[in-house]
């Protein structure tokens, strides 16, 4: 993709390539940086080349490191992929104020669409799955996954007209003992379609699954919705 910035105003790169350092993330990525609408600066990783791109948001109590598999897995097929950490998560700028983070997917969405994305798909754990669901009505992405998404959170809402509203094709999914399953079986009833309700065994929240028995099935699964949804 071609990164030059078309909105010099709001958003700027950063051209450092580095090798993420553990085993786990061999994968080579590309620091980012854009600034919201409300003047924060903020710090992510941009992994492949391709201009299908997807958004990953993390949740409260992780950052954007625990998407690296899942971006690994994607850039390797052949997608554009951007994590980024919310504003008071470092090494983005800013005091941590969930109410205000979807200015901050807002801006990630605009950074992606200026660098040239055709297509996107979002996903969002938790509280960035709350912040997925009223920010696919005006990016219509081609699809939208959350994982253990509450309906409300610190200021953060994931209402009803909006699940009704968007037209893009979603992935709803948690664990049967999840402290919000409520919340995320009552997504999947009043969202539009096509829609599809994954739940599995355990009691883990979110990208915390990962590690767990049915991580790895939950993870294939994201893929193959992106897959599905946005055919390279």
């Amino acid at each position: 993709m071609d990164f030059r910035p078309t909105l010099l105003s709001l958003l700027t790169t950063v051209a450092t390539t580095v090798m993420l350092s553990a085993p786990a993330l061999a994968a080579e990525a590309k620091v980012v940086a854009f600034t919201s609408d409300d003047g924060i600066a903020l710090s992510g990783l941009w992994y492949g080349d391709g201009d299908n791109v997807v958004i990953l948001s993390h949740q409260y109590d992780l950052d954007q490191a625990a998407w690296v598999d899942v971006a690994n897995s994607l850039a390797d097929q052949g997608y554009g992929v951007l994590t980024y950490n919310f504003r008071g998560y470092k090494p983005s700028e800013g005091t941590q104020d969930i109410g205000a983070i979807g200015h901050d997917l807002d801006a990630a969405i605009a950074f992606a669409k200026a660098g040239g994305a055709a297509n996107l798909v979002l996903v969002g754990a938790s509280m960035g799955g709350i912040v997925t669901v009223p920010a696919a009505v005006a990016a219509k992405p081609l699809g939208y996954v959350t994982l253990s998404a509450p309906l409300g959170f610190a200021g953060l809402a994931a209402d009803d007209v909006s699940l009704s509203t968007s037209t893009a094709a979603k992935l709803f999914i948690n664990t049967e003992n999840d402290t919000y399953i409520a919340d995320t079986k009552h997504m999947f009833e009043v969202a539009a379609e096509p829609k599809t309700l994954e739940i599995y065994p355990g009691g883990e929240h979110a990208m915390s699954m990962f590690p767990a028995a049915h991580g790895a099935e939950a993870k294939a699964r994201i893929v193959k919705f992106i897959n599905d949804v946005m055919p390279l």
